[in-house]
């Protein structure tokens, strides 16, 4: 409610999710998405969570809105939409475009509906951590799109990483040993927004 009544994002009477001040698409692309439009309630409960996730940031933590960005766009091997959001150390306006590389990323979030889908994912990137760069095939149906949260972890190389579901949230220090490998360590708390950002 309180992303609605700043303008964050609006939900029309078809049941679509508008967010367009949270979008890095144009008006003309992608910036309506129809999660509520699907006949499984979870799926309605899991758009809610991650939009309630990102209006805190903004809210509670002051960040900038131009520094958070739903949905993010494909980056390296990651594919569009790996994570559910990303928050920028510095404006995302114009990044990505006419060749302008993106902002370092402080938070990754991702929305789960339910705790054990939390601790799955965890299960599944620390997994994917100890094997090494491996293909998303190389999982189990089911594990193939926790997988897709390691590929972007380790595109975007965020220094934390946000889990919440409607009941919880974890927080995750992302620690970088090179390139390709990084450990998590549980904390107890996000950054709140600076403007001399370390």
């Amino acid at each position: 409610m309180r992303g609605l009544e700043l303008g964050l994002f609006d939900v029309f009477s078809n049941g679509r999710l508008h967010y367009p001040r949270l979008s890095g698409h144009s008006a003309r692309a992608r910036n309506i998405t129809g999660f509520f439009l699907r006949p499984q309630p979870e799926k309605c409960r899991e758009v809610v969570t991650q939009f309630a996730a990102l209006t805190e940031l903004i809210e509670n933590y002051g960040w900038p809105e131009e520094n958070v960005l739903a949905e993010p766009p494909a980056r390296g091997i990651a594919k569009a939409y790996a994570v559910d959001g990303l928050v920028f150390d510095e404006s995302r306006l114009g990044s990505g475009h006419d060749g302008r590389s993106w902002p370092a990323v402080r938070i990754a979030i991702e929305a789960k509906i339910a705790s054990p889908q939390v601790k799955k994912l965890m299960r599944v990137i620390t997994g994917c951590v100890e094997r090494g760069f491996h293909e998303r095939n190389d999982h189990p149906v089911s594990e193939r799109d926790d997988h897709s949260k390691f590929v972007a972890i380790m595109e975007w190389k965020p220094r934390y990483f946000l889990t919440v579901t409607p009941e919880e949230r974890k927080i995750f220090l992302v620690s970088w040993d090179n390139e390709t490998r990084f450990s998590l360590a549980e904390v107890n708390d996000i950054p709140r927004w600076s403007s001399r950002q370390s």
